[in-house]
């Protein structure tokens, strides 16, 4: 399996897509295809970290347990504990979904630039908190 590590420029892309799409004035529509697109691409690239990630570490919570009762309670508890990665995943793709819908409304004038704008940001912010629950449950820390 190949894996691709999160890379931080990918974030720092989007951070700067938002902010230039927002400074656009009245066509905050032209560039936030490419700030969605590039929201898309960091989270696509967290998931893909992730998967190889969760299914070695499940492996290794199996192999190291003694019994399978050991396994059952370690890997009880590990689902427990990336329920909030699982969670940031699923807000980054609806967010990121809800802003590229709100697009052609925004272009027909039915929906205020400063109502698309505060979707914009928060699909981005998805996708970056995406990427600090897969740096957390990855260092351990989501407990």
């Amino acid at each position: 399996m190949i894996r691709r590590a999160i890379h931080p420029f990918l974030f720092a892309l989007a951070a700067y897509l938002i902010i230039t799409a927002c400074a656009c004035g009245g066509s905050i529509t032209k560039n936030a295809d490419r700030s969605l697109a590039t929201a898309l691409a960091a989270t696509n690239a967290a998931r893909e970290s992730f998967v190889g990630f969760d299914k070695d570490h499940q492996l290794a919570l199996v192999d190291k347990a003694e019994t399978r009762e050991n396994a059952e309670s370690a890997l009880a508890q590990y689902h427990y504990d990336r329920r909030h990665v699982l969670r940031a995943f699923t807000a980054a793709y609806s967010a990121i979904g809800a802003a590229a819908a709100m697009i052609p409304l925004v272009e027909r004038g039915e929906k205020k630039d400063a109502d698309f704008r505060a979707i914009l940001f928060d699909a981005v912010s998805a996708a970056l908190e995406v990427k600090n629950a897969v740096d957390q449950i990855k260092a351990g820390l989501r407990r």
